[in-house]
């Protein structure tokens, strides 16, 4: 005769026990799904130099109005409060015509139709301690560099310099030099943009192309006597001059259709 086996109350609880971990194991192990990653709405602008219809290259060589050649060495500028109203774009943003530069934000196009923002460096941070601050910012001293000039005034809000050849005699001498660094709370400017151009790039991006005319940076809305008008840092008795370079920088800038 067969015998049948016999388990103890125990020896069965155990094997009901392994048998609902593999279950429940089993379970969890099909139901465990990948997570997905939600891509979010981009805006982005790109900030081009140009010497009028011309991509400015730094130490390439252009023709003034005046027929004087030019070598522009440097161009940087700081953007703070980027904003549609109540919208905000950017705490900051800072352009460098030696790199590419590009200020990107989560959202869509039609929230920011409209932009103003200050050119250069709002009051309260203009006046903290550069060290302080975050070491992505542009306004580390690591990544500001030379653009702040310490304690008192601050950063330099906008920085160019060139070289000309002011004599046409057929021979190249680029031994005059011009140096605008502007910087100090009343000299920050103030630029308004409507209906910006947006143009969807891809499914979650959208684009619109900042350009900085440094042809017209030269003449308008007043010429600036590059044999006269050649240096300002923002100093005592350099007021007028840092105060047509502002104004003149301000009226640089357009979005390109």
């Amino acid at each position: 005769m067969k015998k049948t086996r016999k388990y103890s109350v125990l020896q069965r609880f155990s094997f009901f026990f392994a048998g609902l971990v593999i279950i429940l194991y089993s379970c969890n192990k099909e139901e465990k799904v990948p997570p997905v990653s939600v891509l979010e709405n981009e805006l982005e602008i790109k900030i081009q130099s140009y010497f009028g219809n011309d991509f400015m290259y730094l130490d390439s060589t252009y023709t003034t109005s005046e027929n004087y050649k030019i070598r522009f060495t440097d161009c940087k500028f700081f953007l703070a409060n980027i904003s549609n109203g109540s919208k905000g774009f950017k705490n900051l943003g800072f352009f460098d015509a030696k790199f590419s530069s590009n200020i990107e934000c989560e959202g869509i196009a039609a929230d920011f139709v409209d932009l103003s923002a200050l050119v250069g460096v709002d009051s309260l941070r203009n006046h903290s301690d550069p060290s302080a601050f975050d070491i992505n910012d542009p306004l580390n001293i690591m990544n500001a560099g030379e653009m702040h000039w310490g304690w008192n005034p601050g950063y330099i809000f906008v920085k160019i310099e060139a070289k000309l050849d002011t004599i046409n005699d057929g021979i190249e001498n680029f031994d005059h030099f011009v140096t605008y660094h502007v910087g100090k709370d009343e000299n920050i400017g103030n630029i308004e943009f409507t209906n910006i151009p947006w143009k969807k790039v891809s499914e979650y991006l959208s684009q619109a192309t900042l350009k900085v005319d440094l042809k017209a940076f030269l003449t308008s809305p007043q010429a600036i006597n590059l044999k006269t008008e050649i240096i300002t840092h923002s100093a005592s008795g350099q007021e007028a001059l840092s105060t047509k370079v502002m104004q003149n920088f301000v009226n640089s800038l357009s979005f390109l259709p």
